[in-house]
């Protein structure tokens, strides 16, 4: 008896204190004498972050929604809910001090943000996006209500952030994105890696200023719309003198609503830093006069070859060796300088002539893999659109060559990200007509492909669409068929979207 009475008294006082309900923003206290203004002053709060979509009440339905005293995993909490029953605020207390720590929002039922005070002095210093709002963790180290540092972010809401860095014409903003030199330390590069990205990371602070000057495309009323973006790549361990595996995207764009037409916002290269992913350059804008980046980690004109040997200690034809020493000479001219669109035509022709003088050779399918990379990537950052024509011309030769069938999926899946950014990046174009075309595109080529890695890939982006549409159910068999009908390690490597099945 003793315990329910010192239990109730325990609840009792807690709400006491809820009825008065904790101010954040201003660190007062706000009176409230029963529980329909214990539920108004609850209504009243929003978070501190801006941005977050969560559910509101109309002032006429205020009065019909409802505060119940909730202890859940041994938290107490003030639970307000909505007049059809959905849940739509939490207030908690999680150290049991009688003080609220928690401040939840939800929309649709769903918790999907969440202020936090970790300290237990009154005032947030951490703030979660959640449930259907993306997976960002901010940390306010001095408690301003501006976020310092990201304990977690995305890949995709990396392109997010610099998107309204550059909106709201934010440096601090765009800074945070970038590695800090712990974070820098913890990848564990070689030295001359890390001196060279350091340097690299240095000089896009000022970049990024000078970008904000120049740019006039994105305006503080434009939206982001998409990540975009090939497959991520691994670095192995011992690569120049690293000493753990590195995974990183190369020529990462996003897709910005702005002025009533599709821009594309070249964010370059950002790397998986413990739970979350850094930029390490400043945006730039795509369009047709704009010089594509070649990548950091994996440099798309970057050739792995030894023609110090003399052809007959490397098996090679003097034909071929001479289409090596050209195109080191055309590789070189691109990394002084822009390259041009009669660059990449030159590189792409002798890429050709390497891969039919190599057909039935195990070097026939790292010269399909070098063309389609380089093609495909100068074609999403918009600098050699007719390299499409191009991928769909090999794509087609490759039946008439012996051994090229084998390579024909990895050519095939190229063209069609390829075509999907080329469509993307017409003003003109509709999203939502494109995107369906291309979603039907990815479901022939994993019926065509199964087998093939890229199917892995096409299998995902299938799901996530079904997933955002609403189709949960269709979403699980493609995330399950691409579990279930390719090799786990590929999986593994891809970093495919977790267990969403289980």
């Amino acid at each position: 008896m003793l315990a329910n009475s010192n239990k109730n008294a325990r609840r009792a006082k807690f709400l006491a204190i809820l009825a008065t309900l904790l101010a954040c923003q201003s660190n007062q206290w706000v009176k409230a004498q029963d529980t329909e203004a214990l539920v108004a002053t609850g209504l009243g709060y929003t978070p501190q972050q801006q941005g977050v979509t969560y559910d509101l009440v109309d002032a006429k339905d205020a009065s019909k929604c409802t505060g119940k005293y909730e202890t859940i995993g041994g938290i107490d909490g003030l639970m307000i809910y909505g007049p059809d029953g959905r849940l739509l605020r939490r207030f908690a207390d999680t150290n049991g001090d009688r003080n609220v720590d928690q401040w939840s929002y939800y929309k649709d039922g769903i918790e999907v943000y969440r202020d936090i005070d970790s300290n237990f002095n009154a005032t947030a210093d951490q703030y979660r996006w959640l449930g259907t709002q993306g997976t960002r963790w901010g940390i306010d180290t001095d408690e301003d209500g501006q976020i310092d540092s990201w304990k977690s972010i995305s890949a995709e809401e990396i392109t997010l952030e610099v998107v309204e860095a550059v909106k709201k014409r934010d440096t601090k903003r765009y800074v945070r994105l970038l590695p800090s030199p712990s974070e820098l330390d913890s990848l564990k590069l070689g030295e001359k890696t890390k001196n060279r990205l350091t340097e690299k990371i240095e000089k896009s602070k000022l970049a990024f200023s000078e970008f904000l000057e120049g740019q006039r495309l994105i305006d503080a009323q434009a939206t982001w719309a998409q990540f975009a973006a090939d497959k991520p790549g691994v670095v192995p361990q011992g690569t120049d003198g690293s000493t753990q595996d590195l995974i990183a995207y190369e020529n990462v764009i996003a897709i910005v609503e702005s002025k009533g037409a599709n821009q594309q916002l070249l964010v370059g290269t950002i790397v998986q830093v413990g739970n979350g992913w850094r930029l390490i350059d400043a945006p730039k804008m795509v369009d047709s006069n704009s010089v594509g980046d070649s990548g950091f980690f994996f440099p798309s004109l970057a050739v792995n070859r030894d023609i110090a040997a003399t052809p007959a200690e490397s098996g090679m034809t003097e034909a071929m060796q001479g289409l090596l020493s050209d195109l080191d000479k055309v590789d070189g001219a691109m990394r002084d300088g822009n390259a041009t669109v009669q660059q990449y035509k030159e590189r792409g022709a002798i890429l050709r002539k390497l891969i039919a003088a190599s057909q039935g050779t195990e070097d026939m399918g790292s010269w399909i893999h070098q063309f389609a990379d380089s093609v495909s990537s100068a074609v999403q950052t918009g600098v050699y659109n007719e390299g499409l024509e191009e991928l769909k011309d090999l794509e087609t030769s490759l039946d008439q060559l012996s051994g090229g069938k084998e390579h024909k999926s990895y050519v095939a899946f190229r063209v069609i990200s390829s075509d999907f950014m080329a469509q993307m990046s017409n003003p003109k174009a509709n999203h939502a007509v494109v995107q369906e075309e291309y979603i039907e595109k990815l479901k022939s080529f994993a019926e065509q492909y199964p087998t093939s890695p890229d199917a892995a890939e096409a299998m995902i982006q299938i799901g996530l669409n079904d997933e955002l549409g609403g189709q949960e159910k269709d979403a699980q068999e493609w995330y399950k068929k691409s579990r279930s009908e390719l090799p786990r390690n590929r999986l593994r490597k891809e970093g495919l979207r977790g267990d969403r099945e289980t």
